[in-house]
Parts: C-alpha cells; sequence; structure tokens
C-alpha cells in the first residue's frame, strides 16, 4: 500500500463541490472522509469506493474488483471497497 500526496491533493481538487473532504493516511493508503463518514480509500494511485451490496455488484458488472489485502497470517481479506470502472 503506498499513499501519495499530490494524487491526494487531485483527488480533493475533484471533489472540493461535494464540499470540504478529508484525506487522511492510514496504514500506508488514506482515508477519504466526507461529513466524518469514510467513503473512499486511496492507495497506489487508485479510488477505491466504499460500496454497499448494490453499488458493488453494479460496479462488478462494469469490471471494477473489490479491495483485498493479505493478512499477517496470510490469508487474503476483501474489504467493501471497489476500484472505479475504466
Amino acid at each position: 500500500m503506498a499513499y501519495d500526496k499530490a494524487f491526494g491533493a487531485w483527488v480533493r481538487d475533484h471533489l472540493t463541490d461535494l464540499g470540504p473532504v478529508e484525506i487522511r493516511p492510514m496504514f500506508g493508503a488514506a482515508g477519504v472522509k466526507f461529513g466524518g463518514s469514510m467513503f473512499a480509500i486511496l492507495d497506489d494511485g487508485e479510488i477505491w469506493l466504499k460500496a454497499d451490496a448494490a453499488l458493488a455488484a453494479d460496479l462488478e458488472a462494469e469490471g471494477a474488483h473489490q479491495f483485498t489485502y493479505r493478512s499477517k497470517a496470510g490469508e487474503e481479506v476483501a474489504m467493501a471497497y471497489w476500484s472505479l470502472p475504466a
């Protein structure tokens, strides 16, 4: 995982119409919050949107993939965040 501050600034610039967006580094990536709720992760130059089951199904149908990582025990862990479709 890697967070690039320049990419974070680019994302913040593109989300200015939402209002005050907070981007905070966490675990090597960064969390994107609005109104105190985290709705995205920035990692390795990619935006991962938090999705409920319906949005996840729509994103997957468009070619997006789910955010996963390897735990210390070597297990793959999936989170409720999805890449943006091409």
